[in-house]
C-alpha cells in the first residue's frame, strides 16, 4: 500500500473534563479539542471504517471508501459513553472502543450522556467522567 492509500488510525483513551485528582487525567483529551478533531475530519470528508475493514483492505486488498480513517478508544473509560458516543453520532462517525472486561461496572444502570446535557435534562458537570 502506498502512502497515498494509507489509512490514518487515531487512538484516544479518555475524552471529557480533566480532573486533576483522577489517575487517568493525563490520558484525557478535553471534549472541546476532541470535537474540534471531529469537525476537522467532517470538513475534509473523512469516513470512519472499523478495524475489520482495515484488516480486509490490507490482507485481501478489499476496497475502502475514499478518505477512510479509523478511530479507536482504549480501556473503555465511562466518558467514552458519556462524551464520545454522542459526539460521534452528531458528526456521523463510528469508532472501536476496546473494553477491559475486568473493569466493567456491574450495576444495571444507564448513565446520562452529552445528549442529556444538550436536551437540558442535566448539567455537563453532572456527567460521570471517572471509571469504566
Amino acid at each position: 500500500m502506498s502512502d497515498r492509500n494509507a489509512v490514518p488510525v487515531l487512538m484516544y483513551h479518555s475524552v471529557g473534563r480533566r480532573l486533576g485528582d483522577w489517575g487517568a487525567a493525563e490520558l484525557t483529551t478535553p471534549v472541546d479539542i476532541f470535537e474540534d478533531h471531529l469537525k476537522w475530519l467532517e470538513k475534509r470528508r473523512f469516513q470512519t471504517i472499523n478495524l475489520q475493514q482495515l484488516y480486509d483492505s490490507v490482507a485481501h486488498k478489499s476496497p475502502l471508501p475514499e478518505r477512510s480513517i479509523v478511530l479507536t478508544f482504549d480501556d473503555g473509560y465511562v466518558d467514552n459513553w458519556t462524551y464520545v458516543v454522542p459526539l460521534l453520532n452528531r458528526y456521523g462517525f463510528s469508532a472501536t472502543i476496546a473494553v477491559n472486561p475486568d473493569f466493567i461496572d456491574p450495576r444495571d444502570i444507564v448513565r446520562p450522556t452529552l445528549e442529556d446535557v444538550w436536551s437540558g435534562r442535566i448539567r455537563e458537570n453532572e456527567l460521570e467522567v471517572r471509571g469504566f
